[in-house]
């Protein structure tokens, strides 16, 4: 027969292995949730040609850019008119009736000369969201021009 520590020492280890397969999140029927870094679910491209710019976000799946928080401009100037493709209208719980872009975002931007060093410089700025309910904070990237 086993003596009450003996069964306590048996209920311990027990509830650890379930407390350590629960803590897996398998026992609750969940998945673990991995959110791609910043770059990774915002693929960034700023192609230069002669009298434009071409602004490329390649966005990965179950992710999603506002169009209210996009914007680019040169460095130190006001930010451009930018035109942009029809997004998706959605409530968003953070910030409301919104209009966001998935997939991809592709905009233009008339290149205007500002020299920094013999170099134009593109300030690029936006922010996204993982639809598991993870926003990241505004991202601004600075771009050199050649």
């Amino acid at each position: 027969m086993l003596s009450k520590k003996q069964v306590l020492v048996a209920l311990l280890l027990l509830g650890s292995a379930y407390f350590t397969e629960a803590a897996g999140l398998g026992m609750f029927g969940l998945k673990e949730v991995r959110i791609l870094p910043v770059d990774e679910a915002f693929g960034l491209r700023v192609l230069p040609y002669s009298e434009e710019v071409k602004v490329h976000w390649d966005i990965a799946p179950g992710y999603y850019l506002y169009k209210d928080r996009v914007s680019v401009s040169e460095s130190g100037n006001e930010s451009f008119h930018l035109d942009f493709p029809a997004g998706i209208k959605t409530f968003d719980e953070y910030f409301g009736d919104v209009v966001v872009f998935e997939d991809e975002l592709k905009i233009s931007v008339p290149l205007r000369t500002t020299v920094e060093n013999g170099k134009g410089v593109l300030e690029v700025r936006y922010q996204g969201c993982a639809k598991q309910g993870y926003c990241y904070p505004p991202q601004t990237r600075l771009i050199e021009l050649p």
